[in-house]
């Protein structure tokens, strides 16, 4: 049963670290990767101004910078640490006390400047997974996506939901 239990868990590591690779089959001229479209669903897609909105993009990990800077879009991407390190600089932290709730990223988002936040998402009981960009100025989210991913889920088959959810969020990001 210990066995099993380690097994699995090691199993998960492996996935997290398949899901987030993003050379294997990465496309240099377009910046997409070789994967099917089949299987994503757009369900928020709402144009905004890709001049103010492309100056700075907020994920949540370090593991989502080098996937998020393979966009090729963003002038910048930070994670919210580096985020809220740079408000701090700014000399804003009395004005924005926290930049982890819509609340706070509003604050940040009038007072800073303008950015938007990129959250990968998945779905418990119902078992899918997808990205959301979320504009706080707004405090709407201006595209999500999603992929059914089925109850068990193996490190191969990670990456190639992830890979069809990232092609689609650059769809959008290009259209802008």
């Amino acid at each position: 049963m210990k066995k099993s239990f380690i097994f699995f868990v090691f199993l998960i590591f492996l996935s997290c670290g398949f899901q987030y690779q993003s050379g294997t089959n990465l496309s240099p001229k377009t910046n997409y990767f070789k994967a099917p479209k089949k299987g994503v669903r757009v369900n928020t897609e709402i144009s905004f101004d890709a001049n103010e909105l492309k100056s700075l993009l907020v994920v949540e990990y370090d593991r989502d910078l080098k996937i998020a800077n393979n966009l090729n879009f963003f002038d910048e991407v930070m994670t919210h640490d580096q985020f809220e390190d740079a408000i701090i600089k700014a000399g804003f932290a009395d004005k924005i006390k926290s930049i982890r709730d819509n609340k706070g990223l509003h604050k940040a988002a009038t007072l800073f400047r303008p950015f938007v936040v990129l959250e990968y998402y998945y779905g418990e009981k119902v078992f899918i997974e997808g990205f959301r960009l979320y504009d706080p100025k707004t405090e709407k989210i201006i595209f999500e996506n999603e992929m059914n991913i089925g109850v068990l889920s193996m490190p191969e088959g990670d990456q190639r939901r992830y890979l069809p959810l990232y092609n689609s969020l650059l769809d959008y990001l290009r259209k802008q």
